[in-house]
């Protein structure tokens, strides 16, 4: 179940069918998203500690190291975007919506009769 947090309307919603952008409540019209996931920086942080220490604890070298590093380093956050996404999916808690603030709804282009022309002798 998903409730907007402007109408407080609750509908049926698979999660599946939730886009990752901006999408229109189906009571009020509104615009919603997902809330931006965090931990993004914590993510590269903790790959890269992982990315050097589990090659140099192994023992690895040279080469070695470096391929071990760099696949380690690319695998984890595949690995914990995977985790997280299933979470996601399989969770029996409602989603939470926000209201999208960087929709622009500055309005609708017309396009008018173009000005008169100076009329000629």
């Amino acid at each position: 179940m998903v409730a907007c947090p402007v109408c407080s309307r609750v509908w049926q919603l698979r999660r599946e069918e939730i886009k990752r952008g901006s999408f229109p409540c189906p009571g009020c019209n509104e615009r919603l998203r997902l809330p931006e996931p965090e931990g993004a920086g914590m993510m590269v942080v903790g790959s890269a500690l992982l990315a050097v220490l589990i090659p140099y604890l192994a023992g690895a070298e040279g080469y070695t190291f470096l391929l071990v590093a760099v696949i380690i380093y690319v695998t984890v956050p595949w690995v914990a975007t995977g985790v997280r996404l299933s979470l996601f999916l399989l969770s029996p808690y409602p989603v939470k919506l926000t209201l999208d603030t960087e929709w622009d709804v500055g309005g609708v282009l017309h396009l008018s009769d173009p000005p008169d022309s100076p009329k000629k002798p």
